[in-house]
């Protein structure tokens, strides 16, 4: 029996083959999983408040979206917080405080205009607009 394993899995998008860090295999992983955007796609991460860690990544529906995790519980998301075919999928962000409540976003969208989005406080995140 194993007690307090940590492990954790990394899956070959080329072929399906995972692997664990201890070591078991598999010819290929059958877990639902949804891969949500390209490999090596940017995220952008930033606490959002003291107990809210905040990431930003585009998807390969090219949506910006949002992903939390409030202190050590799991994760939330991904969100879209834009339409499909915004940006291109894996695309960069930019993420900063503005203020203590403000936190803000840059991406370069598809039509090539610089775009920001933000949310206040613990709010919904605005879509981004063209600035």
């Amino acid at each position: 029996m194993i007690i307090n394993e940590a492990d954790y899995i990394v899956f070959e998008p080329d072929d399906g083959a995972c692997f664990s860090a201890v070591g078991r295999q598999s010819i290929s992983c059958a877990l639902p999983i949804d891969l949500f955007a390209p490999p090596g796609a940017r995220i952008a991460v930033v606490k959002q408040t003291n107990n809210i860690l905040t990431a930003l990544t585009v998807g390969n529906d090219g949506a910006l979206s949002v992903s939390w995790v409030v202190g050590t519980e799991e994760w939330n998301g991904p969100v879209p917080i834009s339409p499909a075919g915004f940006a291109p999928s894996g695309a960069g962000i930019a993420m900063a405080k503005q203020t203590n409540d403000i936190l803000t976003t840059l991406t370069v969208a598809n039509n090539r205009a610089l775009s920001v989005s933000w949310v206040v406080g613990i709010g919904n995140w605005n879509s981004p607009i063209q600035i």
